[in-house]
Formats: C-alpha cells, sequence, structure tokens
C-alpha cells in the first residue's frame, strides 16, 4: 500500500499527487499550523468541552498519519534524487577515465611512431 487510501485513512490534501513534485515544504508547513491549531482547540476543549475531545483526538491523528504520509513520499523523493546525483557523478567519472585513456592512447601511439621512424632511419 502506498496512499492514505490504502490504509483507509481519509487525506486530508486532495490535490496532493507524490507522483508529482509539489512543494513538499508547504504543505509540511500547511499540516503543522493544522495540528498546532488543533493542539490548542484541545487544551481548550479540555477545561470547557470535555465531549469534544475525543474527535479533537481524532483530528489529531489524521493530521499526524498525513504528515507521516507526506514526509514518507518527500523521503522517496530524495532518495530518488540521491541515486541520481550518484548515477550522475559515476557517469562524469567514467567519463574523465575514458579521456585520460584517450589520452594515454595518443601519446603511447606517438611514442610508438616516434620508434618505428627512428627504426626506419637505423636502416636506412
Amino acid at each position: 500500500p502506498d496512499t492514505l487510501e490504502d490504509y483507509n485513512i481519509p487525506r486530508l490534501d486532495k490535490s496532493f499527487d507524490p507522483e508529482r513534485t509539489l512543494p513538499f515544504k508547504e504543505k509540511l508547513l500547511h499540516l503543522l499550523d493544522s495540528l498546532m491549531a488543533s493542539s490548542f482547540q484541545l487544551l481548550r476543549f479540555l477545561e470547557v468541552c470535555p465531549e469534544k475531545v475525543q474527535e479533537k483526538v481524532g483530528d489529531i491523528d489524521l493530521i499526524v498519519r498525513n504528515m507521516l504520509f507526506l514526509l514518507n513520499a518527500c523521503r522517496r523523493k530524495q532518495c530518488l534524487y540521491d541515486l541520481l546525483e550518484d548515477i550522475n557523478k559515476k557517469s562524469e567519472q567514467r567519463a574523465a577515465v575514458k579521456e585520460e585513456l584517450k589520452n594515454i592512447l595518443v601519446s603511447t601511439k606517438s611514442i610508438l611512431d616516434e620508434l618505428n621512424s627512428g627504426d626506419k632511419e637505423s636502416f636506412a
């Protein structure tokens, strides 16, 4: 299961698509604001309206689950980014080694050509 819906958890942000690049930081900050507001409401309800406490605890649980899902989606994106960075570095390293080998081959060929031309001159 890869989505909140797979776990039967309602999605607070219907526009979120973990497969697209989205402003994860903004979405996390929005959820954090919601979590803080719900926490303050919970404290107020404890004193004023105890019968609504369970409902508010459910809201907080839902917000936290959505935050965790979003963080996990970010983690996958970060792992993919890190993997692509590693692949690019390896590719650059291979290109550098390939270029160095070409240079060695050219210099070796020129040395062999020099030696061969020197041999021909000594036989002439």
